[in-house]
C-alpha cells in the first residue's frame, strides 16, 4: 500500500478510499466521543422539556379516585419520560441495527402515551409531542414525515373518540414540534458528517505521514547502506594490495554514514532535499565500488526543476538495485527532459513485484504526473525508467 503525499490540500485527497483505512485508535477515540457527547448535550437539552409533564402529572393526580390509580397513572408518566431521554440518546446510533432497536423504542414510546391517556385526560396528548420528536430523530425524514402525519390522525381519532374538544391545537402542535425537529435533525446529521469527514481527514493525513517517513527511509537507508556494505566488503580486500585506496574507501564509507545520520535527521524533520547532481554523483561512486562500469550524464539542465528529485530518486532505487542484484558489467543512466533510464547488462533479476522502494517510485511518480516502467530487458539486464507524457 502506498499514499500520495504532494504537500498541500491535495495530501489526503490522494489516499485512495478502498486502500487505505483509518487507523483504528482515531476511530474508537471518535466513537468515545460522540458517545460523551449524547449524555453532555442531548439529555439536558431534551430534559428542559419534561417539564411540560408536570401538567398531565397533576391531572392524574386530580383525576384518580384512589392511591392505586394515581400511582400507576404517575409511574406511566415517569416510564415515558425515561424511554423518551433513553431514545434521545440513541438517536445519535445512526447503524442500522441501532435505527432498528430506536425504531422499536419509539413504538413503546407510542404505547406508553396512549397508555397515560385514561388517567390524564385530555392534558395526556401532550405526550404525543414528545413521540413527534422522537420520530423525527430516529427514523429517516420521509418516514418521519408519514409517521407524524399518522400521529396527528391517531390524536384526532383519540380525542373525537373521547369526546375531547381542543384536538386541534393539540395537532398543530405535534405538527410543529415535528417541523422543528426535523430541522434540527437534519442540521445535527450534517454537523455529524462534516466531524466525522474532519475526524477521518486526519487520521489519514497521519496516515499518509507514517506512508511518507517509512518511504523516505527505506530510500535513505536502503541505499546508503547497500554502498556502505560494498565499499566496506571492497576496502577489506585492499588493505593487503593497496593501503592507500583502502584507507579512501574507508574515508568514503564514514562519509556516507555521516550523510546517511543527516538524512534521517533531516527525514524526521522534513526538510530533507534530494539533488539529481549529487544522485548521479553518488551513483558513480557506487558503481565503481562494486566494480561496475557506469555510463552517467554529465549533466542534468535538461531536466524540469519540478522532476529532479523524482529523477533522483530513481536514480538511486535503480543504482541500488543494480549493485545488490545484477551482476552487470555496465550501468547506463539517460536522461531526457520529461524521462530518465537506468539499464544495465546484468542477468535481467531485478525486482518481479513492487516493493517498498518500486512502490514508493511509483507513489511520487503519481504526484508528480509521471509513470513508473520497471522490467527485464529482451537482450538481458533490467530497465528502470520514469516518464512523463508519452513514453520515451
Amino acid at each position: 500500500m502506498t499514499v500520495p503525499v504532494a504537500r498541500g490540500p491535495e495530501e489526503v485527497r490522494a489516499v485512495p478510499d478502498d486502500v487505505v483505512t483509518a487507523p483504528p485508535d482515531a476511530l474508537a477515540d471518535a466513537e468515545r466521543e460522540w458517545r460523551a457527547r449524547r449524555w453532555r448535550y442531548a439529555v439536558p437539552f431534551a430534559g428542559v422539556w419534561l417539564v411540560v409533564l408536570l401538567g398531565p402529572a397533576g391531572d392524574v393526580v386530580d383525576r384518580s379516585g384512589s392511591p392505586v390509580g394515581t400511582v400507576v397513572g404517575l409511574g406511566l408518566l415517569v416510564a415515558f419520560a425515561v424511554l423518551y431521554l433513553v431514545l434521545v440518546v440513541l438517536a445519535w446510533d445512526r447503524s442500522p441495527a441501532g435505527r432498528r432497536r430506536a425504531g422499536a423504542l419509539a413504538v413503546v414510546l407510542l404505547a406508553l402515551a396512549l397508555a397515560v391517556l385514561p388517567f390524564a385526560g385530555p392534558s395526556g396528548l401532550t405526550t404525543f409531542i414528545f413521540v413527534a420528536v422522537v420520530v423525527q430523530l430516529v427514523l429517516p425524514w420521509r418516514w418521519a414525515i408519514l409517521a407524524t402525519v399518522a400521529l396527528v390522525a391517531l390524536e384526532a381519532l383519540v380525542s373525537r373518540a373521547a369526546g375531547w374538544p381542543d384536538w386541534g391545537s393539540y395537532a398543530f402542535s405535534i405538527v410543529a414540534a415535528g417541523m422543528a425537529m426535523f430541522g434540527v435533525a437534519r442540521m445535527a446529521e450534517r454537523n455529524r458528517a462534516l466531524v466525522e469527514a474532519h475526524e477521518e481527514r486526519a487520521a489519514y493525513a497521519v496516515l499518509a505521514e507514517r506512508e511518507r517517513f517509512a518511504r523516505d527511509l527505506h530510500d535513505i537507508l536502503g541505499h546508503s547502506l547497500t554502498v556502505i556494505a560494498v565499499k566496506s566488503e571492497l576496502a577489506g580486500k585492499l588493505v593487503g594490495l593497496d593501503p592507500e585506496r583502502a584507507r579512501r574507501e574507508v574515508e568514503d564509507i564514514e562519509r556516507l554514514a555521516r550523510v546517511a545520520l543527516a538524512d534521517v535527521r533531516a527525514t524526521v524533520g522534513n526538510y530533507r532535499e534530494v539533488s539529481l547532481a549529487a544522485e548521479l554523483a553518488s551513483a558513480r561512486s557506487a558503481l565503481e565500488a562494486a566494480g561496475v562500469d557506469p555510463d552517467l550524464p554529465s549533466a542534468v539542465d535538461a531536466v524540469p526543476g519540478d522532476l529532479r528529485e523524482l529523477f533522483a530518486y530513481v536514480v538511486r532505487e535503480g543504482v541500488t538495485n543494480v549493485v545488490r542484484h545484477s551482476g552487470a558489467g555496465t550501468c547506463t543512466v539517460r536522461l531526457g527532459p520529461a524521462s530518465v533510464e537506468v539499464l544495465d547488462d546484468g542477468r535481467g533479476g531485478g525486482p518481479t513485484h513492487d516493493g517498498h522502494g518500486l512502490a514508493g517510485l511509483r507513489s511520487r511518480a503519481a504526484a508528480a504526473g509521471a509513470v513508473i516502467e520497471a522490467g527485464p530487458l529482451p537482450t538481458g539486464g533490467f530497465r528502470l525508467a520514469a516518464h512523463r507524457g508519452a513514453a520515451s
